[in-house]
């Protein structure tokens, strides 16, 4: 490509990821403030802080931890707070990288698969650009996009005539510390080395490239947490598995649907059928190196499915994959709609589908911006505002025990007992054991108990509050008010 194209192409997508998220922010502004719309974005914050204030990736002064399942996007937010410590702007900042940076490398990637389409003007960054999910994740404080981009930028060295096998290792290794569901790149990967090797493109020295890229950042990656908490993986990779377990009860189909379902919620209902027709024109042709980065995908539901098949967040679990289904699904509309040149019927019919796709992707975004600002309230009105209550009303030398510790952690300033196990893995045997949770409560001298009443009714039904949030926002969307306790001991 040449330069003044690239440039271009990059300009144009950045603006598109500046309007698609400024548009979901001044959403956020008007309808309550501005925000991030789950509470886990605050535990990243809160990790973010303290590695600058204690030089250490530590929860809680001066006790290291692996409680952050995304190290490496602790380190980039940390950046932020080397220059204030309002850190809002700095991450939104991030996230628009990584959203102009999905935009460009779905718009490559997919020239790659749909070889007619050369069109000077990104359409299809643009379109992924503009997809409500992928700009909810670019403004949620999280790394879900991060993992995104790692994931499209594998796929696209690989589909090289000639692949740079250490740098494809290199990404997956620097993925893991992203979040480990990285890991499962090395499916498609070691699928493409195979078929190379049969291909007579690739020999042992290519292996050893592989290997070499791949350990550089996953065994620090397997050392750290090993000695910091004794497994080889971060405390989160087991406390939400063991907290949604019951959900394993129900039926394999159902969990299926559960982690699948978001994918269509959108213009991705429209682009069905042109996943099966991409699916069967590569089958006919052969296209075994595409077909692998498919059954990546399914791969990466399967195992949500049967390990944590929870759909909550708009399917911030599945999000990293959702671009690559579009893709292929949009490679597939864009053949059927190429193939309809010179016939009058099937143009207009595949015109008007095309054009419905946009409206309905369109239509979307503005949903979206208002599901957005919602979420954002909820957090504010409920997190938030309650872990500041906490902060003016309660000793420095409180103990709190809570469900949701993101804003607790950042705004609180009290020591906490995290009753989903992320910081405090000593919870992990009774995590769904209500009983054994309050004697755990009484055991740690917990002076009070911050949660939604519904999330441990037993325990609850027993104390007295002493602060209910009386925002609407949570109630309206199906929800309840945050409530403090005291704890009263035996």
């Amino acid at each position: 490509m040449k330069t003044k194209v690239f440039w271009q192409q990059v300009m144009i997508l950045t603006l598109a990821a500046i309007i698609s998220m400024g548009v979901f922010i001044i959403f956020s502004s008007q309808v309550y403030r501005t925000g991030y719309p789950l509470d886990d974005a605050w535990i990243h914050q809160t990790f973010a802080r303290n590695l600058i204030k204690y030089h250490q990736l530590t929860y809680f002064e001066g006790i290291p931890s692996t409680g952050s399942t995304a190290p490496l996007w602790t380190l980039l937010l940390s950046v932020g707070y080397l220059i204030s410590e309002n850190n809002y702007a700095w991450t939104m900042i991030l996230g628009l990288i990584s959203l102009t940076t999905l935009g460009w490398l779905g718009e490559h990637l997919f020239r790659r698969i749909s070889k007619e389409y050369s069109s000077v003007i990104p359409w299809v960054g643009i379109l992924i650009i503009f997809e409500w999910h992928f700009i909810w994740a670019a403004a949620s404080g999280m790394e879900t996009l991060l993992l995104a981009d790692i994931s499209l930028a594998v796929f696209f060295l690989l589909l090289n005539q000639k692949i740079n096998w250490f740098l494809a290792g290199l990404l997956v290794g620097v993925g893991l510390w992203i979040r480990p569901d990285a890991l499962l790149l090395m499916g498609p990967m070691v699928f493409v080395f195979v078929y190379d090797v049969w291909k007579k493109r690739a020999g042992f020295w290519d292996a050893g490239k592989i290997f070499l890229g791949v350990s550089i950042f996953v065994i620090p990656y397997l050392t750290f947490n090993q000695t910091v908490s004794g497994n080889y993986w971060p405390n989160t990779f087991f406390a939400k598995q063991l907290e949604y377990r019951e959900l394993l009860a129900k039926p394999f189909a159902n969990r299926v649907w559960t982690v699948f379902q978001q994918h269509i919620v959108g213009m991705g209902i429209l682009l069905l059928p042109g996943f099966f027709f991409k699916l069967w024109d590569s089958f006919r042709k052969r296209e075994w190196v595409l077909l692998s980065f498919v059954i990546w995908w399914f791969g990466f539901l399967l195992v949500y499915a049967m390990r944590l098949p929870v759909d909550y967040q708009h399917g911030r679990y599945q999000i990293p994959v959702m671009p690559l289904f579009l893709l292929i699904s949009g490679s597939g509309v864009y053949m059927i709609w190429k193939q309809s040149v010179g016939r009058q019927i099937p143009r207009i019919l595949s015109t008007a589908w095309v054009i419905s796709i946009i409206l309905v992707n369109t239509g979307f975004f503005r949903l979206g911006a208002r599901t957005y600002a919602n979420d954002v309230a909820i957090i504010e009105t409920e997190m938030v505002d309650t872990a500041r209550w906490i902060n003016l009303n309660t000793s420095e030398n409180s103990l709190i025990a809570a469900h949701d510790i993101g804003a607790l952690g950042f705004f609180g300033e009290r020591e906490i007992l995290d009753l989903a196990g992320l910081v405090s893995p000593k919870v992990l045997p009774v995590i769904r054991d209500e009983q054994g949770l309050l004697a755990m409560i009484k055991q740690s001298d917990a002076d009070y108990l911050m949660t939604f009443p519904g999330w441990y009714p037993e325990i609850t039904s027993g104390l007295v509050p002493i602060f209910i949030s009386d925002q609407r926002f949570s109630p309206a969307a199906g929800g309840e008010n945050m409530t403090v306790y005291r704890i009263e001991q035996d």
